[in-house]
Parts: C-alpha cells; sequence; structure tokens
C-alpha cells in the first residue's frame, strides 16, 4: 500500500513538475511581457479570452493509454527503486495521459502535444484562474507555443521558436537572448522553490538527471539520488 501511495504521488508530481508547470510557465513568459502594469493589462485583454476554444484531440484508444501508462510506469519504478533508466515519451504517450490519466486529465483543460525535430508544439485552450493574478478570473489561454526544451540537474532551459496566444503573434522581445535567459533563471527559480515544499516532489526531482526534446521524443533519464 505504501508503494501504491508512493507511485500515486511520484505520477503527480510528474504531471505538475513537467508538463503543466512548463505550459503554465510559458504562460506567464507572455503576460509578462514588458513588466510594467500597463502593458500587463493590456497583455491580458490581448492574448487571453474569456471563452475557451476547441481543440481537435483525436481520441485516445484503450492500446493507447495503457501503453502511455507502462512508460510512465517505467519511470515511476525507476525513481522510487533508484535505478538509472532512459525512458522516451511519444507524442502519443503525452496526449493520452492528458486525456486520460487521473493526475493529469482535466475537464476544462485541453492540450494537444506534438514534437519533431528536437521542437515540442502545444496547442492549448488553458483556464487561468488558478494562477491567482489580476484580472485572470474567467479568463482563458487559446494559443500555440513552440519550443525546444532541456531541464538537467535542476536548470532548465526553454527557448521559444513561436508564440501565438489569441491569434495575436506575441512580441519579438520575448525571443531575444537576455530576456530568455532572464526567463528561464527565474523560471528554474520558482520551480526550485516550490518543488522544496513538497516532500515527494523533492524525492522524485532528485532522481532526474534531464528531460530533453529530442527528434520526436520526450526523453527522461533517471539515475539514483545523492
Amino acid at each position: 500500500m505504501a508503494n501504491d501511495e508512493t507511485r500515486q504521488d511520484s505520477s503527480g508530481c510528474f504531471a505538475k513538475g513537467c508538463v503543466i508547470t512548463i505550459l503554465a510557465g510559458f504562460t506567464l513568459l507572455i503576460l509578462f511581457v514588458g513588466g510594467a502594469w500597463y502593458l500587463y493589462h493590456k497583455a491580458v485583454e490581448r492574448f487571453t479570452s474569456a471563452q475557451p476554444v476547441q481543440i481537435a484531440i483525436e481520441p485516445v484508444t484503450d492500446a493507447g493509454y495503457k501503453a502511455a501508462e507502462e512508460t510512465l510506469n517505467r519511470l515511476r519504478v525507476a525513481t522510487i527503486y533508484d535505478k538509472r533508466e532512459t525512458i522516451e515519451f511519444t507524442a502519443a504517450d503525452l496526449n493520452a495521459l492528458l486525456a486520460r490519466h487521473p493526475n493529469f486529465a482535466t475537464p476544462r483543460r485541453q492540450i494537444r502535444i506534438a514534437m519533431a525535430d528536437s521542437i515540442m508544439t502545444a496547442d492549448m485552450s488553458v483556464p487561468l484562474d488558478r494562477l491567482r493574478l489580476p484580472h485572470l478570473k474567467g479568463r482563458w489561454f487559446n494559443g500555440i507555443a513552440c519550443f525546444s526544451f532541456e531541464y538537467i540537474y535542476g536548470q532548465f532551459s526553454l527557448t521559444p521558436k513561436a508564440l501565438v496566444a489569441n491569434e495575436h503573434p506575441v512580441p519579438q522581445l520575448i525571443y531575444s537572448e537576455n530576456f530568455v535567459s532572464s526567463f528561464n533563471r527565474s523560471f528554474t527559480r520558482s520551480f526550485a522553490n516550490s518543488i522544496s515544499r513538497n516532500r515527494e516532489g523533492a524525492a522524485f526531482w532528485k532522481k532526474i538527471r534531464s528531460i530533453i526534446v529530442r527528434d520526436d521524443k520526450l526523453v527522461v533519464m533517471t539515475e539514483p539520488a545523492g
């Protein structure tokens, strides 16, 4: 029973720490362009919507979901038993987990993932209420984010390639080297602070050596903690 609970916690940490946190981070990246209150308010009006949109998501078959769950279980086992493993998630795996896994699926949120040429593309319609920032209650982020992504020994490196929110391309500022570097430092620090307040999450992430979008897969490498 204890192992089952630990495994469920580990899965939840992976869900919140990897996929959802990354997407929320890009939402914040868009909303905080410029940093000034005036620009923030304008960004909310321009880049968010009062209504969700429908994302074309292919139905997940039982076989597809079973394969994705087995891949996720390999990650759980590797972190629980301090194994050194390389585990690859396809876009189909991620979409199946986002659609049906209890730690990932949310009825109000729609996300479709694609990966090619070491670039992840996320087509999203997600509510922003939980961010608890001014003017976001009842607002939705409807957009597409294309980015390269690496997480290596606790350091995030996210590089936007194309970002469209509410049918508007975001300002060119976010593609600048200075802005991206500043965002990655801030995002890494915020993520570390968040994980440090969660014992199961901290234990899980200590065993994650790297997460990289490589070719058409999300590649996770684990190693024994310490």
